[in-house]
C-alpha cells in the first residue's frame, strides 16, 4: 500500500537539543533496539536534570554507507538546559538544513513504505538525497493509539533542487 504522500518545504529555525548517539545497523530489529536505549538513556538524564522539552522528541540519520547509520536521539531544549549535558548525553543544535517534509499516520512499522515513496517522488523529480535525514514524533506509543501516532519525516536536499519538485 502507498501512502497519501504529499511534500512540502520545510521551514523551521534551529533550537538547543540535548541528544544521545550510536551507531547501528539499518536493519530495523537493530534500529529499534539503538533507539530505546537511546531514549531510555536521554529521558533518564531529563528526569534527573529536572529539564522539560521545548518541543518533540526526535531521531536524526546521517552517515549511512548503505549497512550502518549514526543515529541521534534527541529533544529540543531551552539554551540554559542544552548546557547541562553530561556524557553519554550531549548538546548540540537541531537540523537548520532545507527539507522536504512528509507527513506519516499510523504505526511506526509502516514507516518504510512512506520513505519508499518519498524516495520514488525525489527520485522522479531528479533530487538526490541529501546527507541528513530526521524524525520528528507526534504522539506516545502506548499511550497514542498506533493508529494515531504521527511522524514528521525530514529529508535534506539542496535549495536548488526544491524547485524542481512539485508539492501539494
Amino acid at each position: 500500500m502507498t501512502p497519501d504522500l504529499r511534500l512540502t518545504r520545510a521551514s523551521f529555525r534551529s533550537e538547543p537539543m540535548l541528544y544521545v548517539t550510536a551507531r547501528t545497523p539499518m536493519r530495523a530489529e537493530e534500529l529499534s533496539t539503538a533507539m530505546a536505549t537511546a531514549f531510555n538513556a536521554l529521558e533518564a538524564f531529563l528526569g534527573s536534570a529536572g529539564i522539560r522539552p521545548t518541543g518533540s522528541p526526535m531521531a536524526l540519520y546521517s552517515d549511512w554507507d548503505g549497512r550502518m547509520v549514526t543515529l541521534r536521539v534527541a529533544v529540543p531544549v531551552r539554551l540554559a538546559d542544552a548546557a547541562k549535558a553530561i556524557l553519554p548525553v550531549l548538546s548540540g543544535r537541531t537540523p537548520d538544513v532545507p527539507a522536504l517534509v512528509a507527513r506519516h499516520i499510523g504505526p511506526y512499522a509502516r514507516l518504510g513504505e512512506t520513505y519508499a515513496a518519498i524516495e520514488r517522488l525525489m527520485h522522479s523529480a531528479g533530487i538526490g538525497m541529501g546527507g541528513l535525514t530526521w524524525e520528528v514524533y507526534h504522539g506516545e506509543p502506548g499511550h497514542t493509539p498506533e493508529a494515531e501516532l504521527v511522524t514528521e519525516i525530514f529529508m535534506q536536499i539542496r535549495p536548488e533542487e526544491a524547485e524542481r519538485l512539485p508539492l501539494a
